[in-house]
């Protein structure tokens, strides 16, 4: 999110114009990292990077406007994070990345995915096999352990999708 390219710096652009015309974001990873930098907050380098799956825990302002539990496993792939903007509000958490998501106002930001298929996260794990080789930490986990009850946790995922992306679309204008 802080690499000075031309790509990214139009996309902060254009996440800076949804803001100020107040056209609903939700962001994923590094979209979550572009809108925290769109909002003016922070982003840089965690501490250790986050790959695979992880226990995060969910405020309770989120588990009541996103109808979540209070802990949930999101699958990971990144190693930056972001502060949370100013009038922004944490919705989740972790042991090892603080920062997990934010909503303020219509817009909405998960540092993990909620969206990925089985397919996806398989093709991750092979297309990124090297980095993951490269990887280390104690948010990392192996390719063998990320494809580990993978159905189940897909399944897991999706139920949480479903009613966090309900309760996303809820509250947007439907004229």
């Amino acid at each position: 999110a802080n690499e000075q390219l031309r790509w990214i710096e139009n996309e902060r652009c254009l996440l800076q114009s949804a803001l100020q015309h107040d056209v609903p974001v939700l962001g994923h990873c590094f979209g979550a990292q572009m809108l925290a930098r769109a909002m003016g907050a922070r982003v840089w380098r965690n501490p250790c990077p986050n790959i695979g799956w992880s226990e995060v825990r969910i405020t309770s302002h989120a588990q009541q406007l996103m109808d979540l539990p209070a802990q949930a496993t999101l699958f990971n792939w990144h190693y930056d994070t972001f502060e949370i903007p100013q009038g922004a509000s944490r919705t989740m958490y972790a042991q090892h990345c603080l920062n997990k998501g934010f909503v303020r106002g219509r817009h909405w930001a998960f540092q993990g995915h909620l969206e990925v298929t089985e397919a996806s996260v398989r093709q991750w794990c092979s297309e990124g096999r090297s980095e993951l080789q490269r990887a280390s930490g104690p948010a990392v986990q192996s390719e063998t352990q990320i494809l580990a009850q993978l159905q189940p946790r897909i399944a897991q995922l999706h139920a949480m999708a479903l009613r966090t992306y309900r309760a996303w679309t809820d509250q947007l204008d439907h004229q």
